[in-house]
């Protein structure tokens, strides 16, 4: 197994000095390129030149 190293941060919202809201962000694809879920962007903009090349009207 290898560790998935990704930043994200921790937003609060507070009302009358409790917390109303907690979202937590983070970089979704890198996220998904790390699991293998997707490629990486390299591999990803071949994919999209051969897929341009094979639809109708894409040259």
């Amino acid at each position: 197994r290898k560790p998935i190293d990704i930043e994200g941060a921790c937003l609060y919202e507070f009302k009358d000095g409790l917390v109303s809201r907690h979202d937590v962000v983070y970089d979704g694809l890198e996220l998904a390129r790390q699991i293998k879920a997707l490629p990486r962007s390299e591999r990803m903009a071949v994919l999209m030149q051969r897929l341009m090349v094979k639809l109708p009207g894409g040259g």
